[in-house]
This record gives C-alpha cells, structure tokens and sequence, in this order.
C-alpha cells in the first residue's frame, strides 16, 4: 500500500475540520445581518438547551466508544488488525465529535444564536486536538517495531 494508513486517517480527520469549518463560515455570512447572543431559556428558540448539552453529551459518548472499542482490542492481534481497530474506533469517535458540531451550526444557521456558533467551535477544538499521530496510535494500539512501520 503506498498511502500510509495514518496519512489516510488524517486525510480523513482534516476532510472532517474542514467540513465543519466551511459550513460554519457559510452559515456565518447568511446569518451576518441576524446574530444574537441570547442566553435565556425563555426565548423562542425551542433547540437552545437541547442542542449544546447534546453537543457535550455526545463528544463524551465519542470517546467513551473510542476508549471501549481499544479496550475491547486483543492484544494479541497482529498490527495489521490492530491499525484497523484503531481505525474503526477513530471513525467512530470522529462520528460522534463532528455530528453535534454540525448540529449545532444548523442551530445558528436557523435560529442565528451565537451559543450554537460558540458550542460547534468549542467542539472543533476538542476534534482537532483528536488528530491522530504516529505515536498516539502506537500507544492506544501496543504497536511494536516491524508493525509501526505500517503506520
């Protein structure tokens, strides 16, 4: 295989940044003339509390799958079927990470709150400080010298 399976996996996570990215700054430019901050529970907006606490309650589920899906890894699998478990549980967890992100600018995009916008950047940061590298995956997998050459 040329591509490295790490490069793919960050090929990937990047793709999913620049997704979440992107969206938000269209969204940012329809909105332009119509942004509020508003940290009340009595306004019309009916996603308010609903849309950040699932954002927090999501990333947490993300990583508590990626930590189980590692666990749940036998560590006598060779570093082929380890990259790929790793593999799995990163897509997994990317899942559960940039769902609510977007979910959230939907909220802003709709409602044009600056908490929704606030809560998706909050949330892009966590997932950029996901990034895999070389010896993240080396670690969480147990890799050792001729499989981490696979990476």
């Amino acid at each position: 295989m040329n591509a490295s399976k790490l490069k793919i996996m960050q090929v990937i996570h990047t793709a999913f940044c620049a997704a979440i990215t992107g969206f938000a700054i269209v969204a940012l430019i329809m909105r332009k003339e119509r942004i509020h901050l508003d940290l009340s529970l009595d306004n019309n907006d009916p996603y308010f509390p609903l849309f950040p606490v699932l954002a927090v309650i999501s990333v947490a589920v993300g990583f508590y799958m990626f930590n189980k899906q590692i666990r749940s890894m036998d560590p006598m699998l060779g570093g082929d079927d380890k990259i790929a478990a790793y593999q799995t549980a990163f897509i997994l967890r990317c899942a559960f990470i940039e769902a609510p992100a977007l979910l959230n600018v939907v909220g802003f995009l709709i409602y044009g709150n600056m908490v929704y916008l606030i809560v998706a950047a909050a949330v892009l940061v966590v997932f950029i400080l996901t990034r895999p590298t070389k010896q993240h995956v080396i670690d969480t997998t147990g890799l050792q010298f001729p499989d981490t050459e696979k990476l």
